[in-house]
């Protein structure tokens, strides 16, 4: 005779009635359970090395893209010194010229000086020789 009492049915099978749910009971059972968690860590794997490369990438890109700027701003500075230079010798070279000019210059005035002198002599004398015929001149009678 059983001695258990009947379930929520008549002739039930004893704990049969009972739903069982623990981490050992799933509907997909535990072998497909781990199998979808382990394919969901592979996918974030994944999607993280692929992040991880891009981001290498961009930075390998953008590394290579500064360096050939610098290389091209390096070679116009160059280009642009050697213009400066030429500039500056140019210019040094006028410099020059004109100090030489400059003693040139303060020579030409000295000898203008001295001549403007001897004209202001030349003009007094004249002045001079200019006066005595008219003083003579007075002195005989007219008509």
């Amino acid at each position: 005779m059983n001695l258990r009492p009947p379930g929520y049915e008549p002739g039930e099978l004893p704990d049969c009635s009972t739903p069982r749910r623990g981490k050992h009971c799933t509907t997909l059972g535990p072998a497909i359970y781990h199998a979808a968690v382990l394919l969901a860590v592979w996918i974030a794997l994944a999607v993280y090395l692929a992040v991880v490369a891009y981001g290498l990438l961009r930075a390998v890109t953008r590394g290579l893209n500064t360096m050939r700027a610098m290389r091209r701003l390096n070679r116009g500075l160059a280009e642009r010194l050697v213009t400066l230079n030429a500039a500056t010798a140019a210019a040094e070279r006028k410099a020059a010229a004109a100090s030489e000019g400059t003693a040139q210059l303060t020579s030409a005035l000295e000898r203008l000086q001295r001549s403007l002198a001897e004209l202001q002599v030349l003009r007094g004398a004249a002045a001079e020789a200019a006066a005595v015929p008219a003083s003579v001149r007075n002195l005989i009678p007219r008509k």
